[in-house]
């Protein structure tokens, strides 16, 4: 029994020697970070379009951009006091699709003012914000909305005609007030359907510009890339080839690649210290980045995830509640969005919806916005102009961009379902077989015409429900002639696949001569189909 007590007692000597050197070895890091790292953390937003207000119809999304402002600066000072970095970013499309966007003279010209109020780090443009000429010559101009990021507005790629200069900053270095220096540039995808008075240049070009080379020679902690670019899609490659650049000067710092346009939550690390996010759509969520830092420039300790606009979220992200959440500066934000929310009267009645319409469901399903649009709308307010062959309408299925909800419809509901405001053109004369072999083909092309185009379908669309484009039901008769009437921008799609698929005949886009625009007519048919039963209805505000 003595022998065996003694060899226990050298086991355990044996053992506390091998922890004491172990120990010495590699300390146990305090706060979950090694010695000389700093903990990173990063906010990202991206294709809000217009949901700066919130969404009223949805109880677990009732945070607006008031809120977000709280919340940021909450943030900050959190990451202050505890020693860490904290970073603002947001990768573009933040206009078209609300009535705060779109109801507008100009497209933004409400929205802007607003989202100077939030504290970002940086910013980038993307394909809506970069859609209509008067929509950047109001960005670009001197004391506006670019101008107010004080070079933090970066569009590396992203032209102005009137100088052949970029439009923001080509890239920019931001330093912190401990030290961290933040190399950021911002992307567009190679995007062809961009305003006349800008230009794009694609990404094979841009990698090898003497701006980037520049921007590579920066000293540097650590790279953030804002990108309006899907990861997933047509353009994956895009932000690949951005990513071996920056590999090829950087080979083992770390590599934040933000991305956006496919309006979805993802992730994909590339190597160890390098990895891209996405971050969802329409103000609904925000991502969420936490990293340490590593002396070398290499990162540990990844975590990403999303969490909801909801303002218990937002209060349990900061350690708030309601009663003392809200800065001051979030109170008047919140009362200039009403001022403007008032000042285009989008809360004005048009009707009330007898159901909530889907604008994601097939045709097959009763309650489908697209079916509701084909099988009423249409008929009855779009397809009311008599031309000499047999109407036919067609629309990409990007046009309803949200869901109609059950009861009270205003002005704002109406942008935010059918945003661009199109006028309704007609191709003439198109022969039946001619047709036939058209829808087979635009539905089929989803590389030149849904992945290309300037308004991509809302992720959650399954395309074998409903397919890439619409249209109302047409009798193939031999011979027979339509004249097909469509939105500007998908008539000019129509006309371009016609003559691609038929040289020898000529196709013509004119004004098909409708009273009023695409938008217009969903809101002519709210008021003249959908009225409210009573007075309460009319003013009772959705749940």
């Amino acid at each position: 029994n003595a022998m065996v007590g003694m060899h226990r007692l050298l086991l355990l000597a044996a053992l506390l020697s091998l922890c004491l050197s172990l120990s010495a070895i590699t300390p146990v890091p305090t706060s979950g970070m090694t010695s000389g790292s700093k903990r990173i953390r990063i906010l990202h937003v991206t294709d809000v379009h217009g949901w700066i207000y919130g969404h009223r119809h949805n109880d677990t999304l009732n945070a607006d951009f008031g809120d977000f402002l709280s919340l940021v600066a909450h943030l900050r000072s959190a990451a202050a006091a505890n020693g860490e970095e904290f970073f603002l970013f947001d990768t573009g499309d933040l206009i078209e699709g609300t009535g705060l966007s779109d109801a507008a003279p100009v497209h933004g010209q409400y929205i802007f003012p607003i989202a100077q109020k939030i504290t970002y780090d940086a910013m980038t443009i993307g394909n809506h914000d970069v859609g209509h000429p008067a929509t950047t010559s109001l960005m670009m101009e001197k004391n506006g909305f670019i101008d107010s990021f004080n070079g933090r507005y970066i569009t590396s790629n992203v032209l102005w005609k009137e100088t052949d200069q970029q439009m923001g900053s080509t890239y920019q270095l931001i330093e912190t007030e401990s030290g961290t220096r933040v190399l950021v540039l911002g992307f567009l995808y190679n995007f062809n359907q961009n305003a006349n008075n800008t230009e794009v240049t694609f990404m094979e070009q841009s990698v090898v510009s003497p701006y980037f080379l520049k921007a590579m020679q920066e000293d540097c902690d650590f790279i953030v890339t804002i990108c309006h670019i899907d990861p997933q899609g047509q353009w994956a490659d895009q932000l690949q080839t951005l990513y071996l650049a920056l590999r090829q000067h950087h080979p083992t710092r770390t590599l934040v690649l933000l991305s956006g346009h496919r309006h979805v939550k993802y992730f994909q690390q590339y190597d160890a210290s390098a990895f891209t996010l996405e971050s969802g759509k329409y103000f609904e969520t925000l991502g969420h980045i936490q990293f340490d830092l590593e002396a070398n420039g290499t990162m540990s300790n990844l975590q990403t995830d999303w969490f909801n606009t909801n303002l218990d979220v937002f209060y349990s992200l900061t350690g708030t509640n309601s009663g003392n959440f809200e800065i001051p500066e979030a109170s008047e934000l919140k009362t200039m969005m009403s001022k403007y929310y008032d000042l285009l009267q989008l809360n004005t009645t048009i009707g009330c919806s007898p159901a909530h319409y889907s604008a994601i469901t097939g045709l097959d399903d009763p309650n489908s916005f697209y079916r509701l649009l084909i099988n009423d709308i249409v008929p009855k307010v779009i397809l009311i102009v008599p031309t000499e062959n047999e109407l036919f309408y067609v629309t990409n299925n990007a046009f309803l961009r949200f869901d109609l909800y059950g009861g009270r419809v205003n002005k704002d509901d109406i942008y935010t379902v059918a945003p661009f405001n199109d006028t309704m053109n007609i191709v003439r004369a198109v022969y039946s077989e001619h047709l036939r072999e058209l829808l087979i083909a635009l539905n089929a092309n989803t590389t030149e015409v849904a992945e290309d185009c300037l308004r991509r379908p809302p992720p959650e669309q399954d395309p074998d429900v409903l397919p890439k484009f619409v249209y109302n039901t047409p009798d193939f008769e031999k011979y027979k002639m339509f004249d097909i009437v469509a939105s500007a921008y998908d008539s000019f799609v129509i006309s371009n696949k016609l003559a691609e698929m038929y040289p020898g005949h000529h196709f013509t886009v004119e004004n098909y001569g409708l009273p009023y625009t695409s938008t217009l007519a969903l809101e002519k048919y709210v008021t003249d189909y959908m009225p409210c039963a009573n007075e309460d209805e009319e003013s009772n505000a959705y749940a």
